[in-house]
């Protein structure tokens, strides 16, 4: 009976992407409009970027990105693999993409996130400055982080707590489940 107590609960590989694809797509475009809101709104910025709450997809390419990268440093199981598979999968079928063209952007995207990051290795860090990358917001900033290329610290700061929400934290799941191929 007390063994039972300590047993950990098992779930599928497939049933953990489907979790964390239906938790990021339910959350993620509420998410977006608040992050959105702040930016256009944020007195940081000399004028409103005007980002359309409808261009989500730059969002969820960099929360994914992180997300895989994230998973490569936490598990060294070899279920890393598989389960980025998988989440390359049944994303590219959500998102009506090829599989292969899905992934060429998340390798596009980490390489993006290393070089705008480098030297740091911070993955939360990395997907804020990919994020005010990818939707160009160095040109509404003030001439001095304009030219320097760089994002604004105090909107960074509130860039790294968004996207630190969006990071799963898996380590913490398999200590209550027992993760199957």
């Amino acid at each position: 009976m007390f063994s039972a107590f300590l047993r950990k609960n098992t779930i599928t590989e497939d049933k953990l992407v489907n979790i964390f694809i239906n938790t990021l797509l339910k959350n993620g475009d509420e998410a977006f409009k608040e992050v959105v809101a702040y930016l256009n709104e944020t007195p940081e910025f000399l004028r409103s970027p005007e980002i359309p709450v409808t261009q989500a997809g730059k969002f969820y390419l960099v929360v994914i990105t992180g997300n895989i990268i994230k998973l490569s440093q936490d598990v060294h199981d070899g279920s890393e693999r598989r389960i980025t598979q998988k989440i390359i999968a049944k994303l590219s079928s959500i998102f009506e993409m090829d599989p292969n063209a899905l992934a060429r952007e998340i390798s596009a995207c980490k390489k993006l996130m290393s070089k705008l990051n480098f030297p740091s290795k911070n993955v939360v860090y990395g997907m804020s400055r990919a994020f005010f990358h990818l939707y160009n917001l160095y040109t509404y900033q003030t001439e001095y982080f304009r030219d320097l290329k760089q994002p604004n610290p105090i909107v960074l700061k509130q860039m790294d707590q968004v996207m630190s929400y969006f990071l799963w934290d898996l380590p913490a799941y398999k200590k209550e489940f027992k993760v199957v191929s």
